[in-house]
């Protein structure tokens, strides 16, 4: 019974995080047609679209009172941090680091969240790892760097402009967005958290449009790609990493995310008809061993998560 639990938790995570990673992907092709819009309006948008479609997920109760009566005053903080980091901070910071930076940086520099993640997670978070996740990680780190250098390391080479530095920042705040929302998911379900942080985050930008006296104005034709961003690329993902970060913690979920570019190349052969090249079909394949060692040794992965906790 105990391993059939433990075989539930790791494919509900797992899944989860493979879920988070496919939808993930979509990212940067649908953040192409919202940039040239004030920050603050796109990423308001974004955190009401969210906030909007927890309620199917969400009971009743939950919608009327948001579940804050259960959350300690620690706990209150930390939704706080969250929605200040994730909801308002992270996502303005790239977007307008996206106006000033390149494509193929702001892809690499994009890669920084998942070293931050883990980086914070062993060090300041205390997760571990066993030695099969150390392989996965190499694997799928390999992955990255194939696929953001294109085995050209002169592109390796990035240019430190504003641009690059407010990325690199937003991706360092979603680190540890990814490291807070561990605590929070001992105390409440994901869906709760998404919803508290994501109607705490929409009030502050309200807020803040207001006293910078911005006008909310999105021109028709970028209604339907911002809509969609908040949607497929923040509400959705955000969601199901919680789920899997609940089952298998912080590290491996953000390995498994870490495949998210798989899903972006696959997007923009079928939607933006790019061609794809060599070394993406190897990076591609590595990524896929790297999952597929945590996938075998599920019950290791499950063992270990216990004595953990």
């Amino acid at each position: 019974m105990i391993r059939f639990y433990r075989f539930k938790s790791f494919n509900t995570g797992y899944f989860s995080a493979l879920a988070s990673s496919i939808l993930f992907g979509t990212m940067p092709i649908l953040s192409k047609n919202v940039v040239i819009e004030n920050s603050l309006t796109i990423s308001l948008v974004i955190a009401m679209v969210t906030m909007l479609i927890m309620i199917p997920f969400a009971s009743k109760n939950t919608i009327l009172n948001l579940n804050l009566l259960k959350l300690t005053r620690n706990n209150v903080i930390l939704v706080i941090i969250l929605a200040l980091l994730g909801t308002v901070l992270a996502p303005n910071i790239y977007f307008i680091g996206l106006r000033h930076s390149s494509a193929s940086d702001a892809a690499i520099l994009s890669n920084s969240e998942i070293i931050f993640t883990i980086i914070l997670a062993l060090i300041v978070f205390k997760e571990k790892l066993i030695r099969t996740n150390y392989v996965a990680l190499i694997l799928i780190s390999v992955g990255i760097l194939i696929i953001s250098t294109k085995l050209d390391f002169s592109n390796l080479l990035i240019n430190i402009n504003e641009g690059n530095i407010l990325i690199i920042t937003s991706m360092l705040m979603w680190s540890f967005d990814n490291n807070i929302s561990k605590i929070l998911i001992r105390k409440l379900n994901p869906i709760h958290i998404v919803q508290i942080k994501t109607t705490i985050g929409a009030i502050i930008i309200f807020l803040l449009i207001n006293i910078l006296n911005i006008e909310i104005k999105i021109n028709n034709e970028y209604i339907f790609y911002t809509v969609t961003l908040g949607i497929i690329s923040f509400g959705l993902p955000m969601l199901f990493l919680y789920n899997a970060i609940k089952n298998l913690g912080t590290i491996l979920s953000i390995l498994i995310l870490s495949t998210s570019p798989i899903f972006g190349v696959i997007y923009s052969v079928i939607f933006l008809n790019d061609k794809i090249h060599s070394y993406q079909v190897v990076s591609i394949l590595i990524m896929i061993i790297g999952i597929l060692v945590l996938y075998k040794y599920r019950d290791a992965n499950n063992v270990y998560q216990r004595k953990d906790e």
